[in-house]
């Protein structure tokens, strides 16, 4: 049987995640990529920060092979790499398992958090025996199946972009009390305009709260 994993990875057991902590103003985004022949993680788009610099650093890395260009939209590259990791790595554990990346993404330094596909529950035993055998510790989350009620319930309809504003406010204490950064700090980070990241705030909160609270229901407001 299928099943999902979220795990949460240290960036020094994480190729890439080695070489961002010290270019922090680069956001990566990774390609939902099935491992095949060429490795697991394929694909990725990089934007924001020094991205010539950025390219430098992943080319002189010691577990990069090869990276390339393969599209550059404004401040927004789509690179495709070949990792050169130590057998019984976390890359090479993903590849032996035919594990699926469903999704992957950290913010700043701290840890990668990865939702994980694997074909049974004994691919992800044998993923955590490679990981133990190469020394690579990571944190456990949620196990799940596909048909598991969890899944349905994280499905919202809100855009990437959306997500990526509420995580980003999520995380840097925005709905906090009192608030830990502004509006305009979070919009600057972004590189969007102050209003528009309000829209995305207000409607990804809106489409949160409609699917969590089953709007379609027919229930009556609350009345005070």
């Amino acid at each position: 049987m299928v099943v999902i994993a979220e795990i949460s990875l240290s960036p020094s057991h994480f190729p890439l995640g080695a070489i961002l902590r010290d270019t922090r103003d680069v956001r990566v985004e990774f390609e939902r990529i099935v491992p095949l022949r060429k490795g697991p993680l394929p694909l990725f788009w990089a934007k924001n920060g020094d991205l010539e610099a950025f390219e430098s650093r992943v080319v002189e890395s010691e577990y990069v092979d090869e990276l390339t260009v393969l599209e550059r939209l404004d401040n927004r590259v789509l690179y495709s790499v070949q990792w050169n990791e130590p057998k019984l790595g976390f890359l090479d554990g993903l590849a032996a398992t035919d594990a699926v990346i469903l999704q992957a993404h950290t913010q700043s330094d701290e840890n990668w958090d990865f939702r994980l596909l694997f074909p049974s529950h004994e691919r992800l035993s044998e993923f955590h025996n490679i990981c133990l055998d190469g020394e690579v510790s990571y944190s456990l989350g949620r196990i799940y199946s596909l048909n598991d009620p969890i899944l349905e319930r994280d499905i919202v309809d809100v855009t990437p972009e959306q997500r990526k504003a509420l995580l980003l406010a999520l995380h840097r204490g925005y709905f906090d009390t009192p608030s830990q950064t502004t509006l305009t700090d979070l919009a600057n980070e972004l590189d969007i305009s102050q209003q528009a990241l309000s829209q995305r705030i207000r409607r990804g909160n809106r489409a949160i709260l409609e699917r969590v609270l089953d709007t379609s229901s027919g229930d009556p407001p609350i009345e005070h």
